[in-house]
């Protein structure tokens, strides 16, 4: 009301002072009930070099697979040295690596549960600056391991095609959109914009329906009202992963002995304009969900993930059709990255391990 009676009173005045009334309006017009304030926060400033991941106390980072150290400082031009240790042991008087005009350092090859610490030393000619030390541990899992039972990857690097030029992978309208790290044309950009909608279709194989298995995908909703298909391999009668409209993922896994409906098993709605990782898991005798490498449900399964349809079916990231490959509809409004399926089910360690390393892990850089 009090914004009201004062926009009321500045045309009111306006109106004294001989100016058109209209033109007052276009500049101050109260807000509508839709309206959102919105608030320009400048962001805190960089204080000498801040070391950003891996983050300070993190666990479950791999040990045999990539380790993306980053950081970042007040000033540009700088020449850094990074130290790493074991936390067991004193500081290195040597630093690990030095002379880096880059602020990220990939390591590989680390003990498994271990506890590493280690900071970075930034110079110029004006400047010598030194981070907080900062330290993670490592996870009891093997991602190599993991990654000997992938049987898909889609990455979406500015194309549909799988990682490994296993599959054929129709591109049907594809369009790109930036990824979690800020990469541009690095993740599917699914849309119903147009009529048949976007998708990316993978031929029928008889590997892409293992039956006790990992599903792994990221996802960053773009429309509140969405009710789209995020993917589908034979729909009713496979394995398929929804976004109701009011926000809930609906992952459907139908086993042998399903009735009808009892293959919906709903988990709570995902951050809006956000990247989430989803992540299921199916042994048989449970089917798991994850966000983000946190469990947050699970249901009690009668076998492994069956398909009933008879004849082989397309899998689909971004849409659905029916089960004899036709009418592509319902798709998903947001992104969608790197897309897995995986062998056998993962462990709860090995989904937190798997979830921070691709996290962590910029691939692009």
């Amino acid at each position: 009301m009090k914004k009201q009676l004062l926009f009321l009173f500045i045309i009111a005045f306006a109106a004294g002072c001989g100016l058109n009334p209209d033109d007052v309006k276009t500049i101050a017009s109260p807000p509508t009930d839709d309206a959102r304030d919105t608030i320009n926060v400048e962001p805190e400033p960089i204080e000498g070099i801040q070391l950003v991941s891996p983050s300070n106390t993190q666990t479950h980072i791999t040990y045999d697979k990539e380790v993306q150290l980053t950081w970042a400082a007040e000033k540009l031009g700088l020449s850094y040295e990074v130290y790493l240790w074991k936390s067991s042991e004193e500081m290195p008087e040597a630093p690990l690596v030095s002379d880096l005009q880059d602020d990220f350092f990939v390591i590989t090859d680390l003990e498994e549960n271990t506890e590493y610490s280690w900071l970075v030393k930034g110079n110029d000619v004006a400047n010598n600056l030194i981070s907080d030390p900062s330290v993670f541990t490592t996870s009891t899992v093997s991602l190599k391991t993991v990654f000997e039972r992938k049987v898909i990857g889609l990455s979406f690097n500015n194309t549909v095609e799988d990682d490994d030029n296993l599959y054929e992978v129709e591109d049907h309208n594809a369009r790109f959109t930036t990824d979690r790290f800020g990469n541009t044309n690095s993740a599917f950009n699914s849309s119903n914009a147009t009529e048949e909608g976007t998708a990316a279709i993978v031929t029928y194989d008889e590997n892409l329906k293992p039956g006790k298995m990992t599903v792994s995908i990221w996802v960053r909703p773009t429309d509140l009202s969405n009710d789209g298909w995020i993917y589908s391999m034979q729909r009713w009668e496979g394995f398929s992963m929804k976004r109701e409209g009011d926000g809930r993922i609906k992952n459907m896994y139908f086993h042998e002995t399903s009735n009808w409906g009892a293959v919906d098993f709903f988990t709570d709605e995902i951050e809006f304009e956000k990247w989430t990782n989803i992540t299921i898991t199916a042994d048989g005798l449970v089917r798991k969900v994850y966000y983000n490498g946190e469990k947050v449900d699970e249901i009690e399964a009668l076998g492994p993930v069956h398909f009933n349809a008879g004849i082989g079916s397309n899998l689909i990231i971004g849409a659905q059709v029916e089960n004899n490959n036709t009418n592509l509809q319902e798709s998903f409004n947001g992104g969608i990255d790197d897309f897995r399926i995986f062998q056998e089910a993962m462990t709860d360690e090995e989904v937190k391990t798997f979830y921070n390393y691709e996290s962590n892990y910029n691939a692009n850089l």
